[in-house]
């Protein structure tokens, strides 16, 4: 901000709770604040490139060849690992069978297959997708109330919800970006590795399968 300082942007830090999920919770702020349709959801342990935001945007906003883009997400590959034995599988996991399943999900596009660490969306088809899911749309529901991104509070995995609700319920595709959404692995113990594969083990089994 200091750098662009002609740039109106705001810092907006703290958390509203609508919801089990700490992601939405720290962002449902910023999100009702943004004064544009498009928004950019980037994990604060995520490097990417310099063009990744020009290049999502475009993908975006390409005219549509089947159905119409409503999502643009990136694959997260693993980086920065530290020596811990957990970090070095962590890493192991995120840069092949992890990337391996995404790539070959998403090149065949046969279902949403979205991890929430940089994805690209309009509010305005969130607010639709969501309207349309508690009406009555395709698998779980959605929490009452709020509207938009606090509705996908009600879960964890807000990133498979989001781009399963707009997969679905809209009839929108998604893009798989040319960039890479470089994760930042960190020092982690095996046990806190252990622990995080179980969770989203978890996750997946009451929210995908």
């Amino acid at each position: 901000m200091q750098k662009y300082p002609r740039v109106d942007a705001h810092l907006v830090i703290g958390e509203e709770i609508v919801g089990v999920n700490p992601k939405i919770n720290n962002l449902i702020r910023p999100f009702r604040l943004a004064k544009h349709d498009t928004l950019w959801v980037l994990d604060s342990n995520v490097f990417t490139s310099n063009q990744a935001l020009a290049n999502a945007i475009q993908s975006l906003t390409n005219p549509p060849r089947h159905r119409p883009t409503g999502l643009v997400h990136h694959l997260p590959f693993a980086i920065q690992a530290g020596d811990n034995l957990g970090s070095q599988i962590e890493q192991v996991y995120l840069c092949s069978t992890h990337a391996r399943m995404y790539l070959s999900i998403n090149w065949l596009s046969i279902t949403s297959c979205v991890t929430g660490k940089s994805c690209l969306y309009r509010r305005s088809d969130l607010e639709r997708a969501a309207e349309k899911k508690r009406r009555g749309g395709k698998g779980l529901v959605l929490a009452d109330g709020e509207g938009g991104l606090a509705a996908f509070g009600k879960y964890l995995g807000e990133d498979n919800m989001i781009g399963l609700a707009i997969w679905d319920d809209l009839g929108m595709r998604h893009v798989l970006g040319n960039d890479v959404a470089g994760n930042v692995v960190g020092n982690m113990s095996f046990r806190s590795f252990f622990n995080r594969r179980v969770r989203w083990i978890r996750v997946r089994k009451y929210m995908v399968t």
